[in-house]
């Protein structure tokens, strides 16, 4: 495989309690030993309700968040581009309100941090950049001298995609970007996405909770479930052919029903040694509880951890 960007083995857990007094046993097992890879000009789908870590998965990636053991590979392909890696991985949040500095105008927003990477142009061309982004985004160059508190929500998104741009990353790292949005919108920026997929050449890892959305536009889906992975597959056939139990909730989730299963993501507070959806599996039985299944392959690229 041709992978952009892989993340192996990636382990990370956070202190329960905070402050003087905490102890340091106490500890969430939010990232347990996540292995997958983002295939070149493609998009990797992370998907899962929350608490299940693929956001702490995602701010790994980035640096955000120091893995406690693992491995990430960035594929430059190219030996005469060696900009750092987080130029190359950009970041687009969930909530642009909170993201966007809203003393600041546009334009600032778009061109500060790209101030101090290796590839800054100088004041005057990057603002002239801010501006043709804005426009590639599908706003007005004029937009530069506005503050955000001026713009509705998908405007909002659409500043920060044009943000993750600017330094002409490899990989767009999308965490619930639509999942605030009117579904007429969501649309709007999932095709401007898949848009700026092929003008671009991007490749990226989009974080969802909904399965429907993320099988319209990823290539390949990973299932998540208390810091586990457990079932990958192309996103074109997984509607049909979803295997794990938990896969078939979310399905059942974002149709509306309620496929006969309740509960919600548990948090790992000692380390996985079963399958980490045990406790809300109608079909449970004493191994799932006690042993983590190996990943089986169901057919081609998909792959399940389920002993059943």
């Amino acid at each position: 495989m041709d992978y952009i960007l892989e993340a192996r083995n990636l382990k990370k857990t956070f202190s329960l309690d905070a402050g003087f007094f905490a102890k340091n046993d106490r500890k969430v097992y939010a990232v347990n030993d996540v292995s997958f890879g983002i295939e070149r000009g493609r998009t990797y789908g992370l998907v899962g309700e929350s608490g299940c870590g693929k956001t702490t998965t995602a701010r790994i990636l980035v640096g955000m968040y120091k893995a406690d053991s693992g491995e990430i590979r960035f594929g430059s392909g190219s030996a005469a581009d060696a900009r750092p890696m987080r130029e190359r991985i950009k970041y687009v949040f969930q909530d642009p309100s909170r993201s966007l500095n809203p003393r600041m105008t546009v334009g600032s927003i778009l061109t500060e941090a790209y101030r101090y990477s290796s590839i800054f142009p100088g004041k005057e061309k990057a603002r002239e950049e801010a501006g043709r982004l804005l426009e590639e985004v599908g706003l007005d160059s004029s937009d530069l001298d506005r503050l955000p508190s001026e713009f509705s929500g998908g405007q909002r998104q659409r500043i920060s995609i044009a943000r993750g741009l600017i330094m002409k990353p490899d990989v767009l790292i999308c965490d619930e970007i639509v999942s605030a949005l009117d579904v007429s919108v969501q649309g709007q920026i999932l095709n401007l996405l898949l848009d700026l997929k092929k003008s671009r050449d991007l490749s990226f890892l989009f974080i969802a909770h909904d399965l429907r959305v993320s099988c319209y536009f990823c290539d390949t889906i990973g299932v998540m479930y208390s810091g586990v992975l457990v079932e990958e597959a192309p996103a074109a056939d997984l509607y049909k052919t979803a295997t794990h139990p938990y896969t078939k909730l979310l399905f059942a989730g974002s149709q509306g029903l309620s496929g006969g299963q309740s509960g919600e993501v548990k948090t790992a507070l000692k380390s996985v040694s079963g399958c980490p959806f045990a406790h809300r599996c109608p079909h449970a039985v004493d191994k799932c509880l006690s042993s983590l299944p190996e990943w089986k392959i169901v057919s081609g690229n998909h792959k399940v951890r389920c002993w059943l």
